[in-house]
């Protein structure tokens, strides 16, 4: 059996109060102790049997799984920004292990700093592209 693999896809900014979309996916079997083995042995169940989202310390999203569930499950749920924070995904197996991931929620503020500086980087990329398609790249600027 492989190892369990947790996914998250988060925006990397939020508006102050914007709604945002939150997708995760682990990969895992999922045996549900109902099936049996080639020497006719029940296959022990191993299952994922929660998932905890925090934000903040908080849990915002929580699920309790059974056997029902199918192999590599996945949530979709939406979350309100209210400012930047930690996000935390906990995901627990049967027997106790236990799979984990973070992601830094960034606020953008009420000023759109964080859209303008993005726009900016953008800006700048784009001029590399030109220039080195031009064959005038300047020293110190590189094109990643």
């Amino acid at each position: 059996m492989s190892t369990p693999t947790p996914r998250v896809q988060v925006p990397r900014t939020a508006a102050k109060g914007g709604i945002i979309q939150i997708k995760t996916l682990i990969e895992h079997q999922m045996e549900t102790g109902l099936r049996r083995d080639s020497k006719g042995e029940v296959i022990p169940r191993k299952i994922i049997n929660q998932f905890v989202c925090r934000y903040h310390d908080e849990v915002v999203f929580s699920v309790d799984l059974n056997e029902a569930v199918a192999a590599n499950p996945y949530f979709e749920f939406y979350l309100r920004a209210t400012t930047s924070g930690r996000l935390d995904f906990v995901w627990k197996e049967d027997g106790g292990r236990v799979f984990a991931l973070r992601h830094d929620l960034l606020w953008s503020g009420d000023d759109g700093a964080t859209t303008k500086r993005r726009g900016a980087r953008r800006c700048l990329a784009r001029l590399a592209v030109e220039m080195q398609n031009v064959g005038c790249m300047p020293r110190g600027i590189q094109h990643s």
